[in-house]
């Protein structure tokens, strides 16, 4: 039995939906603390909070399969998600040559990011060719 949209319409979902901005928020700040430790050598410490970071962004992706938040057809939102990914990599590799103004170690972590985005698309490609039939 799916769990998706149990609590939607009931009188928890106020609360899910709480829990679900706060795992979120937990996610982001977890990751730019993994981010910072790393800048500061401490591998450790960066390996652990990113690992927490990715357990409270489950947590909320849990928290909106409760509510119903997300679209069931995985492979209809890949679609629409997968050309914007790809498209994000020259949009963002732009936008870090912009940032040289500040410094090269701005433009490179951007760039890295745009990276970071073409493999996302190339690997909803993949997903998107092998299940979607």
């Amino acid at each position: 039995m799916s769990i998706f949209g149990l609590t939607k319409g009931t009188d928890f979902e106020n609360e899910i939906e709480k829990n679900q901005n706060g795992e979120t928020q937990g996610a982001v700040m977890y990751a730019a603390a993994a981010y910072i430790a790393g800048e500061k050598g401490l591998h450790e410490a960066a390996e652990l909070l990113l690992k927490i970071a990715v357990d409270e962004l489950r947590h909320a992706g849990l928290y909106a399969v409760l509510n119903g938040k997300v679209n069931m057809d995985i492979f209809e939102t890949m679609g629409k998600i997968q050309p914007i990914e790809v498209a994000a990599e020259s949009r963002l590799k732009e936008f870090a040559q912009k940032l040289g103004v500040i410094g090269a170690e701005v433009t490179s972590a951007v760039e890295a990011v745009a990276k970071d985005e073409a493999v996302h698309g190339e690997r909803l490609r993949y997903l998107l060719e092998k299940y979607q039939k």
